[in-house]
């Protein structure tokens, strides 16, 4: 009916007689109208899509199989035009370029994002949380603690410190953070900025002078007063509460569940699309945990040591022939480096 009413209107407009524009018109008509149905279909689309809130936990050790995760999930979210991604961190750390890659994927997202550090946001889970535009931190929530260790538990290099500590300044410059914070996160030799503060005493006729070290930081272009952070000073890593983040701008807001996350930005009535991990990501995140992953590579080598010394091949061999085999194709598929963790 649309396509006949239209073709009589512009015959009866342009007087037009000839048969082959005829013919030709309705094709037009048809196309025009299957295109403003497309549309019509991809802004309905778009609409309903632009009304989901990503939910992402991160939680557990960060490990390499962890970032492939993160990517997918950020590239769906994008392909569906949400509104925003939160990710939900409760980690006391792990893997150096895990984190890296993480962090990377979140900076290049092009839907906003916001961390929640439910409980804890340790080591790995300080750079993470850093890199998202916004950050809500629950009541009795810890950030911090960055420091870079090796597979033993000891410091790393300082090549591995001065890497980690100017990785997380960048990185909290990015979102509009205080960097000196975020160095001290890694390295507990730095100080804040410090001044000397000079009191005039008079007691007994006598005049006196008291000096006193002030450590202070310029927050959105005021001098704040730091007294109440032990990593103010040399020989203390910093770690903040929930309350120290917000006094210092690296939190935004506090929250204590994930609705009230919801409610304060106003997606009450949003849908949520929670994700989670395929069994391939399962996978590779459980090969690649460190206690795991260590496992495989001893019994890997104590069974080809033991085959070895025995003629012939048996039980010992194969069993650590399957060892090497899972911790090396799980270090190919994640791409495993020889990175320290942190």
């Amino acid at each position: 009916k649309y396509v006949n009413f239209s073709m009589k209107f512009i015959y009866d407009l342009f007087n037009i007689n000839s048969k082959y524009i005829k013919l030709f018109i309705p094709y037009v008509l048809k196309f025009k109208l299957m295109k403003q149905i497309i549309i019509y279909f991809y802004v309905l689309s778009a609409f309903i899509f632009s009304n989901t809130i990503y939910h992402i936990p991160i939680e557990g050790t960060i490990d390499l199989g962890l970032p492939p995760y993160i990517e997918r999930s950020i590239k769906e979210a994008e392909n569906n035009n949400a509104e925003s991604i939160i990710f939900e961190v409760n980690t006391f750390g792990g893997r150096v370029d895990a984190a890296t890659q993480i962090k990377d994927a979140i900076l290049d997202s092009k839907v906003p994002t916001i961390a929640f550090i439910n409980k804890r946001a340790i080591s790995a889970g300080a750079l993470i949380s850093l890199s998202c535009e916004k950050i809500f931190m629950a009541s009795g929530a810890t950030i911090g603690a960055t420091t870079a260790v090796d597979m033993s538990g000891n410091k790393a290099s300082e090549k591995v410190i001065s890497y980690m500590r100017e990785e997380m300044a960048a990185t909290a410059e990015k979102r509009g953070r205080n960097k000196y914070i975020a160095r001290g996160m890694v390295d507990e030799e730095l100080e804040f900025p410090s001044k000397v503060k000079k009191e005039y005493v008079s007691q007994n006729g006598e005049n006196d002078t008291i000096k006193t070290i002030i450590h202070f930081l310029i927050i959105e272009n005021d001098t704040v007063l730091v007294d109440d952070i032990e990593g103010r000073k040399q020989g203390n890593l910093i770690t903040l509460t929930t309350e120290q983040s917000l006094k210092y701008k690296i939190a935004d807001n506090s929250a204590d569940t994930f609705d009230d996350i919801l409610d304060s930005l106003g997606y009450s009535n949003f849908q949520i699309n929670k994700t989670s991990e395929n069994w391939s990501e399962n996978f590779v995140r459980f090969l690649t945990n460190p206690v795991v992953a260590s496992l495989l590579t001893t019994f890997g080598f104590l069974g080809i040591l033991f085959e070895l010394q025995s003629p012939g091949w048996g039980i010992p061999g194969s069993i650590g022939l399957v060892c090497l085999i899972l911790s090396l194709s799980a270090s190919y598929i994640a791409e495993l480096a020889t990175m320290s963790d942190f």
